[in-house]
């Protein structure tokens, strides 16, 4: 490997991004969270006890860069490192790329190195506008307790809790976008990562499970913050300990981050071999080409003995007329069109599988009040999965309506299209129905699914009316609104990156308000 041509390749990518909104949208994003956490929340703190817990001490800090990693870092690492190369293939440079001496090795190395120092960067920033708000603003704060100054309070939390994730989220999606060069595949690795943290590994009850279970779920969180609430936080060690202690790492702690620093690095060194393969022609990138029938050997024909003379009418004769398709064929013709790209899209199939994946935890594992079992119902069911099935929808529908609205610019088709007598308005039309379309798709799949549950658990009562009601009547108006806003969006800001940070921003204010009990939808 030179490592010239692959510092060439990671500067070039260093400085795509930081010309980039969606880097400054993650220092945004960083910054706003770092003021809105409450560093101490997590610290447990005996009823009537003296000493308080200090917001620049090491547990403080390390549950404000676990959630951060948690809620913000794992999409916009993912999203940067995943349409690294994906970016390159859809400026038709590759080929130049590839024709030159650079190795797959150097382009590969030199892609993800740009990423990784991009991200370094932001957390470095991180650190220090954490270490301006505590340590300066909050001064001016009366109920804010402050301990000594101390560096390593900032970063080791940060090396601890926040490294260990940005790496586990940009290297699977380095790896899945090189593989796929699909961006739905993309945005498939963060939302499987956050979905199965916020829905199995921090809602499994840790009293009555054995210990080995325990230790599994904390060792196969992406997040850490399962190790971080039930080992550090789940008893109470004394304000003191939190206050002046160092962070108590233990094994469950390394045997998970071995197991992220190993499982991510191998699929880098199977992108390399990937790459590689797809430069010599062994393999392609994109869907694979339908290979043509070979014709059969035809007989060489025998010379004609004798020469006729082709006689053509007017082409006035034939009548030929043309005219714009009417607005309705036009709907029609490009929903056909946008359908049929369904079937090419993996990422479609990983976010259903995902979807139905979630809906037996959502479902088998609701308890009552002193954990007693609760026997399903069809009303129950279509109620307690409302919200499961809102978010993953909203987000599938973001990825999928942002990548469908750039498909004509990526392709190279939009100069065609565009001059094509076909109005503006049925493209976004035909475009909307598709998105309306897998929605469908996807909310029926969970129905079907949710009334084999039903079917199958005792006492369950399988009834399809109960859906029809709950689903039928809220989901349809909620889906079109998110769309209209997600189309709406892209429209002002025209850019594909800044358009999904405005809507993931929206869906966590939306989630924050939920939470609160403070919606009015």
């Amino acid at each position: 490997m030179n490592l010239g041509r692959a510092g060439s390749v990671a500067r070039l990518e260093l400085s795509t991004w930081l010309r980039s909104p969606l880097l400054w949208a993650l220092v945004l994003a960083t910054t706003a969270l770092t003021l809105m956490i409450n560093s101490t929340g997590f610290i447990p703190v005996s009823d009537g006890a003296e000493l308080q817990p200090f917001i620049n001490s090491r547990y403080a800090l390390a549950s404000t860069f676990c959630l951060s990693g948690f809620l913000v870092y794992s999409f916009f690492a993912a999203i940067m490192a995943g349409m690294s190369i994906i970016r390159d293939d859809e400026a038709k440079i590759s080929d130049l790329l590839h024709s030159t001496p650079l190795t797959a090795s150097e382009y590969v190395a030199g892609k993800f190195a740009g990423v990784i120092a991009a991200l370094a960067g932001v957390l470095t920033l991180h650190v220090v506008v954490a270490m301006v708000s505590i340590e300066v603003i909050s001064r001016t704060d009366p109920d804010a307790i402050l301990g000594p100054f101390r560096l390593s309070n900032y970063w080791a939390p940060a090396l601890a809790f926040a490294v260990p994730g940005i790496w586990l989220s940009a290297a699977l999606a380095f790896a899945i976008g090189e593989r796929t060069r699909r961006p739905m595949a993309v945005y498939a690795v963060p939302t499987t990562l956050f979905m199965a943290t916020l829905f199995i590994f921090l809602p499994w009850r840790s009293i009555g499970i054995a210990p080995w279970l325990a230790a599994l779920l904390k060792i196969f969180d992406p997040s850490g913050m399962r190790w971080l609430l039930n080992t550090v936080f789940k008893v109470n060690r004394g304000v003191e300990f939190y206050n002046t202690a160092p962070l108590d790492l233990d094994a469950i702690y390394w045997l998970r981050l071995l197991l992220i620093v190993v499982l991510p690095s191998l699929a880098l060194l199977a992108s390399v071999r990937h790459c590689q393969a797809v430069i010599r022609g062994r393999a392609t990138g994109l869907r694979p080409r339908r290979r043509l029938r070979e014709a059969p050997p035809t007989q060489p024909a025998e010379p004609q003995r004798k020469t006729s003379i082709l006689r053509f009418r007017p082409l006035r004769e034939l009548a030929m007329t043309s005219s714009a398709p009417s607005f309705v064929a036009s709907v029609f013709s490009l929903w056909r069109t946008e359908l049929r790209e369904l079937r090419g899209q993996p990422g479609l199939y990983i976010f259903t599988a995902l979807i139905l994946w979630m809906i037996p935890e959502a479902v088998l594992n609701h308890q009552g009040v002193y954990d007693a079992p609760v026997v399903l119902t069809a009303g129950g069911t279509a109620v307690g999965t409302l919200s499961l099935i809102t978010l993953l929808i909203c987000f599938l529908l973001l990825f999928y309506s942002v990548e469908s609205l750039v498909r004509e610019t990526v392709t190279g088709f939009a100069p065609i299209a565009h001059a094509s007598p076909v109005p503006t308005s049925a493209i976004l039309l035909a475009k909307s129905l598709t998105s309306a379309t897998v929605a469908g798709l996807v909310v029926a799949s969970c129905a079907i699914l949710c009334l084999a549950l039903l079917l199958v658990h005792p006492g369950g009562s399988p009834q399809l009316w109960p859906f029809l009601v709950v689903w039928g009547v809220t989901l349809p108006v909620t889906f079109f609104l998110w769309n209209s806003f997600v189309t709406a969006t892209f429209a002002i800001v025209r850019d594909r990156y800044l358009t999904t940070v405005i809507g993931l921003g929206a869906l966590l204010v939306t989630a924050v308000y939920h939470q609160r009990g403070k919606l009015t939808w």
